[in-house]
C-alpha cells in the first residue's frame, strides 16, 4: 500500500480487526473506497468518514488475506485514480 501514502495514512487495530486510516487533508472517503471494494468482491466496513474497517473470520487464509489485499489496492486505484 505504499503506493498510496499519499492517501493512506496508518494502519490501526487489533488482533484480526484493522483499520486503514486516510489522511484527513485526502478528499478520498472511506465508502468510496467501499463501494469500490464491493465491486471487487471485497466486504470492507467503514469506520467513519476517513478509517476502512478490516474484519476476517478467524478461519481467514493466507491465500484469501493476499486476495483481501489485490482486491484493496483495485478498489484505491479506482478511487485515487
Amino acid at each position: 500500500m505504499a503506493d498510496y501514502s499519499s492517501v493512506l495514512d496508518m494502519v490501526r487495530g487489533w488482533g484480526l480487526i484493522d483499520g486503514l486510516v486516510i489522511r484527513e487533508e485526502s478528499e478520498v472517503t472511506a465508502i468510496a473506497i467501499v463501494k469500490a471494494a464491493m465491486d471487487n468482491g471485497l466486504l470492507l466496513v467503514p469506520a467513519g468518514p476517513k478509517v476502512l474497517r478490516f474484519v476476517p473470520p478467524l478461519i481467514v487464509t493466507a491465500e484469501e488475506i493476499d486476495q483481501a489485499l489485490q482486491a484493496t489496492r483495485e478498489a484505491l486505484a479506482s478511487v485515487i485514480g
